[in-house]
């Protein structure tokens, strides 16, 4: 009964979705422990859905009316920025800005740009720190977008401790800035590549919130169009 209480009054918080299994399990494993001697159980599996609802936390955000904004895609510090020169990853000579997500962050990611999903490639590779350039060749998701004008690309990246980046768009799919992408399981970097001529306004250091924070500028139509 203490389960299935616990559980209803979770479900007026906003939390990701990936949450509720793990939150059904201790909710399960708390309405058993209650019959247990020990009475540190109980505490420990409510101080352990509180984790869970921390880490899968899913505020609401509200985007930047400005149509050439680039909002983050992520929550955290900007671990760097640098000028894309792989033409598989994006736009080659295009600015990229790598957020890096401390475990108190917001895990959720945001599309930084309305458009339309090209394609979303899962690539299978290491965990290692996610801050490191090492990452290069982490498991990740790479999503491929389109605008009018412009191509830009979101990378989800997996870290040490992260084991999974879930991304919740297809192919074919009308996004618009702001709108929720998906959720990296205990994520620790998310990699923004930009059009040529975009004007990046943050730098190394600068916190940024997903779907709120603008972390570049598009270039004029015409300028850079579909680079």
């Amino acid at each position: 009964m203490s389960g299935i209480i616990v559980m209803t009054i979770l479900r007026r918080i906003p939390i990701d979705k990936c949450a509720w299994p793990m939150l059904a399990g201790l909710a399960f494993l708390l309405g058993l422990s209650l019959f247990a001697p020990w009475r540190i159980l109980p505490v420990g599996l409510v101080m352990s859905m509180g984790f869970v609802v921390f880490f899968f936390r899913d505020p609401d955000r509200l985007s930047p009316a400005d149509p050439r904004a680039f909002v983050s895609p992520a929550d955290g510090v900007v671990a760097g920025v640098y000028l894309n020169d792989q033409p598989e990853a994006g736009p080659v000579g295009g600015p990229v800005i790598s957020i890096f997500l401390a475990v108190w962050n917001v895990h959720v990611n945001r599309v930084p740009h309305d458009g339309i999903v090209e394609k979303v490639t899962y690539v299978p590779g290491g965990h290692a720190l996610a801050w490191k350039h090492s990452a290069a060749g982490n498991e990740s998701n790479w999503i491929y977008f389109h605008s009018a004008h412009h191509r830009f690309v979101v990378r989800q990246i997996a870290g040490m401790a992260a084991r999974r980046a879930v991304c919740r768009l297809c192919p074919g799919d009308a996004v618009q800035k702001g709108q929720r992408l998906g959720i990296i399981k205990l994520g620790l970097r998310t990699d923004l590549y930009l059009p040529v001529g975009s004007l990046v306004l943050v730098q190394t250091g600068h916190r940024v919130y997903g779907g709120s924070s603008i972390v570049a500028v598009a270039p004029e139509a015409g300028n850079g169009a579909h680079s």
